[in-house]
């Protein structure tokens, strides 16, 4: 109901089929998503029904993964269907800082706050109490610019054989497991 009426009041009227019109343009996005890809898939799928309820017309372009990288880095998109995880919050600077434009930010995001911020932390003393207020200050940035929306998060469980030893899981990769110190007890 308060998107609905968030929408109403900008002026994007229910028009023919259901779908909200404003200046004679319908309201209609683009989500740029890999074929393929579970449960991202069905969580677009899923998505499109949804949005559709508050009268957007979502359009889900599913392409190899090749295809993709071209669509997203040419910005064809309204939204982007993109996952990652790294435990060093200098992450954030290859995805949203504005020199990433035409590599990873995907949301082609520009803002010097940012930027500054962003550079600030990488340089920042890794483990310090300084370091740890810039990257709050990064994530509070975010949240108010709101470049993306986290829809879900993949949780793993792996077993293995009590004879399987030293096995650790890669926590920047999903499906990562370095086998170097792995051995198999008799």
């Amino acid at each position: 109901k308060k998107a609905a009426d968030i929408l109403e009041g900008a002026g994007w009227k229910v028009g023919a089929g259901g779908i909200r019109e404003k200046g004679g343009q319908r309201l209609s996005l683009v989500l740029a998503a890999v074929a393929g890809s579970i449960p991202q898939n069905d969580l677009a799928d899923a998505l499109v029904l949804q949005v559709r309820e508050i009268g957007i017309d979502l359009q889900v372009q599913k392409m190899p993964i090749n295809n993709w990288f071209d669509f997203v880095r040419a910005y064809k998109h309204d939204l982007v269907d993109t996952a990652g995880a790294n435990l060093d919050p200098d992450e954030l600077r290859l995805r949203y800082h504005s020199k990433s434009i035409g590599g990873v930010n995907y949301a082609n995001l520009s803002d010097p706050q940012l930027d500054d911020l962003l550079v600030k932390g990488q340089l920042a003393p890794f483990g310090s109490d300084q370091r740890r207020q810039i990257y709050y200050d990064v994530q509070r940035r975010l949240m108010d610019l709101l470049p993306m929306l986290s829809m879900s998060t993949v949780i793993r469980t792996v077993g293995m054989a009590n004879r399987v030893k030293d096995l650790r899981l890669n926590p920047q990769a999903i499906n990562s497991y370095p086998a170097t110190d792995v051995w198999l007890d008799s």
